[in-house]
């Protein structure tokens, strides 16, 4: 799909969302529920060095950051604070192939996160990465 098909409809979902009565918008824990697993896949794919699926999935995980701003907007700020300070740095070790820079970057991430969450008074979720990426993406490329 066009990345400009893509965008419209993008927006057309958020403007969905954004008027449905309370019965049709998903929560935000499915929103969340959501960034966890773009966020684990994506800490994965990248350490395989899978760089094309470790941005697939950062890009995704942009998206589904905005449905939730549709969905929750008192949560607005608080979100594009957190993409500006962090998703950016995660960005750029994609760009870079770097995954010393990443790892680090991810986990200053997932502290960021945990600690949303805990001024969200949401302290008792606490975001603790998978043993292992989820079984239904290979994530390592084929060697050629």
């Amino acid at each position: 799909m066009l990345k400009s098909h893509r965008f419209a409809l993008i927006g057309c979902v958020v403007a969905t969302l954004a008027s449905a009565g309370d019965e049709f918008k998903p929560t935000f824990g499915n929103v969340m529920l959501e960034f966890a697993s773009r966020y684990s896949t994506l800490y994965y794919s990248a350490k395989a060095s899978n760089w094309e699926l470790a941005k697939y999935e950062l890009h995704e995980f942009v998206e589904v950051q905005e449905i939730a701003e549709a969905v929750r907007p008192k949560h607005k700020d608080q979100l594009k604070e957190f993409e500006d300070k962090h998703v950016s740095k995660l960005e750029k070790d994609i760009e870079k192939k770097d995954w010393e820079s990443f790892k680090k970057d991810f986990a200053q991430t997932t502290k960021a996160c945990n600690k949303c969450h805990q001024d969200s008074g949401y302290s008792f979720i606490h975001y603790k990465l998978p043993s292992h990426g989820v079984e239904f993406l290979k994530m390592e490329l084929d060697k050629k």
